[in-house]
């Protein structure tokens, strides 16, 4: 459950009900009118029931769920809103490249252990975000 405190909306209390186990970590993506592939802010949150989910901003409703197909647990997560991707570590060394708009990853072996942190920054070039 992910709680959310909005004093601006008038609201005192909203909860983000949909991860069936603890959240790992919660990213929030603003709109960019220099984006092209921005329509609007989102949020989005990773959790040990091994799914990736967004949230719109107004409804506070989940959009759409990534689930995690393979034998392994989701440790982490960070955003790279300029490719529109999440990148998640994994309990089994690995690094997953998500795609927002298929839904699709890619897999990316190489730690011996789990991947407990990570972090995401910008060069200034739109296309080279790591």
């Amino acid at each position: 459950r992910i709680e959310s405190y909005m004093i601006v909306r008038g609201l005192t209390h909203v909860a983000l009900r949909g991860h069936t186990e603890q959240v790992l970590g919660v990213g929030f993506v603003a709109a960019d009118t220099e984006d092209l592939y921005s329509e609007q802010d989102v949020l989005y949150s990773c959790a040990l029931d091994n799914t990736l989910r967004s949230w719109d901003r107004m409804s506070l409703e989940c959009s759409f769920v990534l689930k995690e197909t393979v034998d392994t647990e989701m440790s982490c997560f960070g955003i790279l809103a300029r490719l529109r991707a999440i990148v998640t570590g994994n309990d089994d060394g690995s690094l997953r490249l998500w795609d927002l708009a298929s839904g699709k990853h890619s897999i990316s072996k190489g730690h011996s252990n789990t991947v407990s942190a990570l972090v995401t920054c910008s060069t200034g070039n739109p296309y080279d975000e790591t």
